[in-house]
């Protein structure tokens, strides 16, 4: 790091007078008292910033299909509260009022917030392998909500997520959504139970007709 030499006409601006070594040695403290004092300066003002980037978080979401390949799929994320002394603070066009700390991660006030969702959210496509990845976050409570759904599954359901979450500024949530299965069934399974039905319906119709016929002969 350079050092910083102070011409004698600089140094007699601030009253430094190089007369002998002492006074010389004295002009060099106080030349370092002002450095120091500049940097501490220096380091205040970029202490804000560099705090509020720190508190600065991100949400990632996965969902995971297994073996089989992910296409298309969508999610939305919206930010419906605030952090507040004793919990979150709903926004307004989510109900308002406070969400208490031990209901922010609730599936059915995720549900129930869903409703009220509309076109303020952030949306991104998933990837290839099911991710999405949401930066830049303030501190707040957020709902994430699947928009499109993917090929082959069912949809998730809305879930509520805290950032950060447990201290984590960067949280991760994993997800397996379920898979839409049609199954079309073989021919004889659907076939011989109309049969069985048939069978029982025309035996039914053979014993009343016996019975019928047996009264008529004892009336003869």
């Amino acid at each position: 790091m350079p050092l910083f030499c102070v011409a004698p006409s600089t140094a007699s601006s601030y009253g430094i007078v190089y007369t002998d070594g002492i006074q010389r040695k004295g002009a060099q403290k106080i030349m370092r008292k002002m450095i120091w004092l500049l940097g501490a300066m220096l380091l205040l003002t970029m202490a804000p910033s560099v705090a509020a980037a720190e508190n600065r978080g991100s949400i990632q979401i996965r969902l995971d299909a297994g073996d089989l390949a992910v296409t298309n799929g969508a999610v939305t994320l919206y930010q419906v509260g605030v952090r507040v002394e004793d919990g979150y603070r709903l926004a307004e066009g989510f109900g308002g009022g406070i969400v208490r700390l031990e209901d922010a991660d609730s599936g059915n006030l995720a549900q129930w917030l869903a409703e009220s969702a509309g076109e303020s959210g952030t949306s991104m496509l998933l990837d290839a392998d099911g991710n999405a990845v949401f930066p830049d976050l303030e501190e707040g409570l957020y709902m994430l909500v699947q928009t499109e759904r993917m090929d082959g599954f069912y949809p998730i359901l809305p879930i509520l997520l805290t950032v950060p979450r447990n201290g984590e500024w960067a949280v991760r949530e994993y997800r397996n959504p379920v898979p839409i299965v049609t199954e079309i069934p073989k021919t004889g399974q659907t076939i011989l139970p109309y049969f069985g039905v048939l069978g029982m319906i025309l035996s039914g119709s053979g014993l009343v007709l016996c019975s019928k016929s047996q009264k008529n002969r004892k009336r003869y």
